[in-house]
């Protein structure tokens, strides 16, 4: 009988195609790129652009008061006594002041003062609000402001004490050596003057506008004035305008208007005004309200700080962030062209023997220009007016503001026309649609800095 072997022999095993596992790395491997890919490229967000909303602006400017006011000087040298109470009305024929020639009547009025006048009730209250009010805007700092309301009480009080002395010294028949000034018309009087005086609407300048311009003249009873010398000045009524340099904004968003709500902050109250924007001698867009009252109130000062009041101001909302400048050619209106198959708008471009059109998209409409843009044009190039055949040679530019506008999956500009920027600083109030204009439901990008022209949006 045949022995057994005992020689042991391996068993080899037969190769494998591991096809699942291969499909399963795949698909790992993708999953990782895809991971990768969406950590380091940049996450675009989309703002959805909400239905127009009524948006109350508010415009803080500061402007320069002018009036209608006149100056009257001394006829004659002398000492001042005041007998109306500064910032008073006063009606034709009122006595104004008098002028001491000879020094007798201020000798009188001396010896009234050494044995006392008595003063009314409503002058002692008038004193006591002019001591509580310098006593609040007390500076010791601002040695000037100091003075200034140092000579206002004493004014008050001279002016005061001269009424009730000429009452007694004329009770007492006793009155020589002085001239009486009375008002040639009714108005607002002041013992004080400046150098803006003279100014209109039509003449202030920039320059009106430095209050380290502004000079103030001040009458001084206690001195001895020389003919010529400015004795007090006349403010015709309460009306008064103000005129302020006004933004591109704000004369776009209110220069049809013909009369405008503006706030008084020192008054603290709104009033209605007529409204116009002219152009200032140094070439200065300046603003106009023109106002009927409330002009008591500013008779000492000469520059004011107010708010432009407008409700129910309608425009959709934009995030600030999604807002971009872009460059566009400008041509003049009548080289706009239209051509191919649907008549889209264009240019005829030429090179000197032949003249195509080229379609382009009209991002801004002004009066007399068009702002365009096609991937066709370039600076250098010439155009035909296609009623005249005259040629214009393209070059200049100008910013546009705009957004990035994702509606078709991919950036394209769309023009931004912004009316007024919310309180909180986080959005713009933009127009509702226009010439290539943001319309309700646009869908846009939230950060333009994180996006460019036809961009492809993943999401």
């Amino acid at each position: 009988m045949k022995q057994r072997s005992n020689k042991v022999v391996k068993y080899k095993k037969p190769s494998h195609f591991h096809f699942v596992g291969i499909v399963f790395g795949a698909i790992f491997l993708y999953l990782i790129v895809q991971l990768v890919g969406y950590l380091t490229k940049k996450n675009i967000q989309v703002f959805q652009v909400e239905t127009p909303i009524a948006y109350a602006l508010d415009s803080s400017y500061e402007g320069i008061i002018t009036r209608t006011e006149t100056n009257y000087y001394m006829g004659t040298p002398g000492y001042i006594n005041y007998y109306i109470q500064e910032g008073k009305k006063v009606r034709v024929g009122s006595t104004v002041l008098t002028i001491d020639s000879t020094g007798e009547y201020s000798k009188l009025l001396a010896g009234i003062y050494a044995s006392g006048v008595e003063m009314n009730e409503a002058s002692l209250a008038s004193i006591k609000s002019s001591l509580e009010t310098a006593s609040q805007n007390f500076d010791g700092m601002n040695m000037e402001k100091v003075s200034e309301q140092k000579y206002y009480i004493n004014a008050s009080v001279m002016e005061m004490l001269n009424v009730s002395a000429k009452e007694q010294l004329e009770q007492q028949g006793t009155i020589s050596g002085y001239a009486k000034v009375e008002a040639p018309t009714s108005g607002f009087i002041m013992y004080q003057t400046d150098n803006y005086g003279d100014l209109t609407p039509e003449s202030v300048t920039m320059e009106c506008l430095d209050e380290k311009n502004w000079k103030k003249e001040i009458s001084h009873p206690e001195e001895l004035q020389e003919t010529g010398m400015f004795a007090y000045k006349c403010i015709a009524d309460d009306a008064f305008a103000i005129t302020f340099p006004i933004s591109e904004k704000d004369a776009k968003l209110y220069g049809e208007k013909d009369h405008l709500k503006v706030y008084l902050d020192d008054v603290g109250t709104s009033v209605n005004g007529e409204f116009s924007i002219i152009t200032s001698p140094d070439n200065v867009q300046m603003g106009v309200i023109r106002l009927s009252k409330y002009g008591s109130s500013y008779l000492d000062q000469r520059y004011i700080k107010f708010h432009i009041v407008e409700k129910n101001i309608s425009g959709l909302k934009i995030p600030v962030s999604s807002i971009v400048e872009k460059q566009f050619f400008v041509i003049p209106k009548e080289y706009l062209a239209e051509g191919g198959e649907r008549l889209v708008n264009g240019v005829n471009k030429t090179d000197g023997t032949n003249t195509t059109f080229v379609g382009t998209a009209i991002i801004v409409e002004t009066d007399t220009q068009y702002c365009i843009d096609s991937d066709e044009i370039q600076a250098g190039d010439v155009i035909v007016n296609p009623a005249t055949a005259e040629q214009y040679t393209i070059s200049e530019m100008e910013s546009v503001t705009g957004v990035y506008n994702v509606n078709q999956g991919y950036c394209i500009f769309q023009r931004a026309d912004i009316l007024t920027m919310t309180d909180d600083g986080e959005y713009y109030i933009v127009n509702n649609g226009g010439v290539n204009g943001i319309t309700a439901y646009d869908r846009i990008v939230f950060d333009a800095s994180q996006a460019a022209e036809n961009t492809i949006l993943y999401e």
